[in-house]
């Protein structure tokens, strides 16, 4: 749980810190849904945003690759990294 604890508390600093590498994803079949993948430093975080009842869900993932770590991203911090990515890029649909 403590080491854990460390990964989640790195992930927060990249929240505050920002300045992180955003790409589209590839839209290909994906419906209503979008995707972004961001790079910063050892991390690579991917953020899902999709279609629920009325509203969107986000969901994400973050890894560390140096040290071969993968965590999922609470709600909020997958909202929230999602937002990041919007302010950088303009979304498109799927076709």
């Amino acid at each position: 749980m403590e080491e854990m604890a460390h990964y989640m508390a790195e992930i927060e600093k990249l929240l505050a810190a920002g300045g992180i590498e955003w790409e589209k994803g590839d839209y290909s079949d994906c419906g209503d849904a979008f995707f972004y993948m961001g790079k910063k430093d050892d991390w690579n975080i991917l953020v899902v945003s999709f279609p629920i009842e009325g509203s969107r869900g986000y969901d994400g993932t973050a890894v560390n690759r140096s040290e071969g770590v993968v965590m999922r991203l609470t709600r909020g911090q997958a909202e929230a990294f999602y937002g990041f990515a919007m302010s950088s890029h303009e979304i498109k649909k799927c076709n």
